[in-house]
Parts: C-alpha cells; structure tokens; sequence
C-alpha cells in the first residue's frame, strides 16, 4: 500500500510539535532497548488490548541481485514477517466539557504474520502455542530477525514525542551496508494522530559518531503500510541459508521528503537527548516543516 501525499498534507497542516511540556509530565530520556510486542497481539490501529495503535507494518519481497540464490520457502517467509510497530495510547478527559487529550505511553517492535486469517506479532518461543508452525527455514530466519530487533533503541519518549533507532541493512554504493534507521514519532495531543519522521544514520566504528546521510528527510503519517523491496547478495549464504548481510532496502517508506537546514543536522546524530535537546529539536522541526503548513493551509 502506498503511503498518500495527501494525508501526509492534512497531518502537516494540524501537527503540533511541544516546544516545551509540562512539570507533571513523565520524561525519559534513558537510552535503552525498544519495547517489544509480546507474541499474540493482534496488529489493528485502535484495538483493545495494550498495543492499540499502529504505527507502521513493512512487508519484505524480494526484487533484486542474485534473486536465484533464495530458495522458494525462504522467499515465502521472507514475505510471510511482517516488521511492525505499534505504539501504546492513552486517553484522558482532563475536565467535564473539555476535549479528550491522547498520551504517548509506550512505542513497541516485533515481527508479525497471518495466523488463520488475522495478522499476530510472533516469535520462535510462543509460536506454537499461538498457533503457527514453523519450517526450519522459517525458524532460523525468525530467529536471526528477532536477534535484529534486540538491537532497536529507544532515546527519548515523552507524553507526545519519541525517538528510537532501528537498526537496518540498507543498500548503497552497490553494497549492504549496516546503517540505523532513526525515528521521531510525535502524536498530536488533541487530535490523536500519529506522524513520524525517519532518516538513516551511518552506524560507524564504536566510539565513533553517527554519520548523518545526506538524503531528504521522510514524512510518513501513521498507520504507514509499505512494501520493501530486498536485493539479495548472493554470496551471504551459507548452506542455503541467509546471513545477516544476504537482504538489503533500497529506501525508506514512501513519503514527503523535507530538506534539512544545518541546525538540525547538528542534532540528527545524537545518541543521547535530554529535555532541552528534544525541544530544541522540535523547535527546529516547527521552523522547517512551516513553509509546507503555509503552502498546503486551506483557503
């Protein structure tokens, strides 16, 4: 499915970024492993369980290189994982006659696929008992991505924003390449929408800085549901099997691409935010992305 232009203008338009929040509000700006989607949850926008948001499902086909070197039952598993996030929503009425304001809890990672017709986060411990068989190829190929989504981070989460990292082989210069796929999901407080932001970030040498890629940011607004397309390196496989290198994404989801200014380049790359970083951040945001709102503003 494609991601439409025309609901990424809507959300550019009423998108509120906090420029500063409030005392009461809980922050945290820990840099610590992603939350994951436990096995079962089923993958809806608004359901009622916990997880009851989506924010994004990407389904993996394989399109390029050495297609040849991908037997069919890997190729049918690579499609059957759905990578998806979710995010965690509440909803309060501060006072009798006022508006509901949504709240940001928690923004969750795991691997889904179709179990008897609904579409369920799983892993290799819970499978059975949820209902899914599993191949041996399939087994090893969920396994080697749930070791991928160990990897994702979270930076910063307060009641409307959160920052997190996702970790992603990525194709450029005719290679895979490791790289981080960095996100910034607001969700606006009185409407309940979700937007997000992403870039890719040049996983370097440890103890060396990210490396920011000069490519356009992408504005996607939630539920995002895309197709990525994988090319296949031919000689990272062994025994049949895919390494971690074999697949690479050509790009990020389809969406408005937003230049950057030199500001917010500077605080791209970080790897720890605080409350005055964030703000700064969304404030720098607020200025870019204002020519759009001005541009696609309703007469």
């Amino acid at each position: 499915m494609m991601v439409k232009e025309k609901v990424i203008i809507v959300c550019l338009v009423c998108m509120l970024l906090p420029g500063k929040y409030a005392a009461s509000q809980t922050l945290n700006f820990e840099n610590r492993p992603l939350a994951r989607i436990e096995a079962g949850t089923q993958v809806n926008d608004e359901g009622g369980g916990p997880w009851n948001r989506l924010v994004l499902v990407a389904r993996s086909s394989i399109k390029h290189g050495d297609t040849s070197a991908v037997a069919q039952n890997i190729r049918d598993s690579i499609s059957a994982f759905q990578l998806t996030l979710m995010a965690k929503v509440i909803t309060t009425q501060p006072a009798i006659g006022q508006g509901n304001v949504f709240q940001l809890q928690s923004v969750g990672i795991g691997c889904a696929t179709l179990i008897r017709g609904e579409l369920k986060i799983v892993d290799v411990a819970s499978a059975f008992k949820i209902g899914l068989e599993l191949e041996y190829a399939a087994k090893q190929l969920l396994t080697e991505m749930e070791r991928q989504l160990e990897a994702a981070r979270m930076l910063a989460i307060t009641p409307t924003v959160a920052v997190f990292d996702v970790p992603s082989i990525v194709r450029r210069d005719t290679k895979h390449q490791e790289f981080i796929v960095r996100h910034f999901l607001w969700l606006d407080a009185t409407t309940g929408r979700i937007t997000i932001l992403m870039w890719l970030l040049e996983n370097r040498e440890r103890g060396q800085p990210l490396l920011l890629v000069e490519e356009p940011l992408r504005l996607v607004a939630a539920p995002v549901y895309t197709d990525r397309l994988l090319h296949v390196d031919g000689r990272e496989f062994y025994l049949g099997l895919p390494t971690k290198m074999a697949f690479a994404i050509d790009d990020l989801p389809v969406g408005k691409g937003i230049p950057w200014s030199s500001d917010l380049k500077s605080m791209a790359i970080l790897t720890q935010f605080d409350e005055r970083s964030l703000t700064l951040f969304a404030n720098e945001l607020n200025t870019i992305l204002q020519p759009f709102r001005k541009l696609n503003t309703p007469r």
